[in-house]
């Protein structure tokens, strides 16, 4: 136990409860708990602050990749 919290890694999306407690929670798979930890995180994301000059720089460079680069859709 001195080590547990260094040595064990726990998955968010794991469900480690007994099966009938499983089983009553709705037996939720992890393919399902997958997609809602996903739109949850995704739903609560903060784009991190970038200062206006890095911004532009990275602007100009994907616009001068973009024109560089022949459409393919036609």
């Amino acid at each position: 136990m001195a080590n547990y919290e260094t040595a064990f890694w726990d998955s968010d999306l794991a469900d480690n409860e007994p099966f009938e407690k499983w089983e009553a929670a709705g037996s939720t798979d992890a393919a399902t708990r997958a997609n809602t930890l996903w739109k949850k995180r995704l739903a609560e994301f903060e784009a991190p602050a970038l200062d206006a000059g890095i911004r532009q720089g990275l602007e100009e460079f994907v616009g001068a990749k973009k024109a560089g680069i022949k459409d393919m859709w036609y």
